[in-house]
């Protein structure tokens, strides 16, 4: 799936549920990470016109969760210029935008 399926996703893992025991969603989400999130698309045509901003975003950084719904890990990767860095704890490594790009992100940031 890519961003743009995100909105199907989520409605999606909402409707995951039976019963009362809900199951994390494990489908993973292609994102942008070189590229910029271009959201051009799902403005008005009338805010098109005045240009507030372009509608492209740079990802930040981000989080990833591994484990269960109620138990689990949460590491991050930030990018500082064009580098990145993955932070797990104590630990913080530099990495590449290749290996950003094979996580399966939990939250991102624009």
């Amino acid at each position: 799936h890519t961003i743009a399926d995100a909105h199907s996703l989520v409605n999606n893992s909402n409707n995951n549920s039976s019963g009362k025991e809900f199951v994390k969603n494990k489908q993973y989400l292609q994102f942008p990470v070189d590229e910029a999130l271009d959201l051009s698309a799902f403005i008005h045509a009338d805010r098109k016109q005045k240009r507030v901003n372009d509608k492209q975003y740079r990802l930040r950084s981000m989080i990833v969760h591994s484990g269960a719904l109620s138990s689990g890990h949460y590491v991050c990767c930030i990018r500082k210029a064009n580098d990145w860095y993955f932070c797990d704890d104590a630990r913080i490594e530099r990495t590449s935008s290749e290996w950003v790009k094979t996580l399966n992100a939990y939250m991102l940031f624009y």
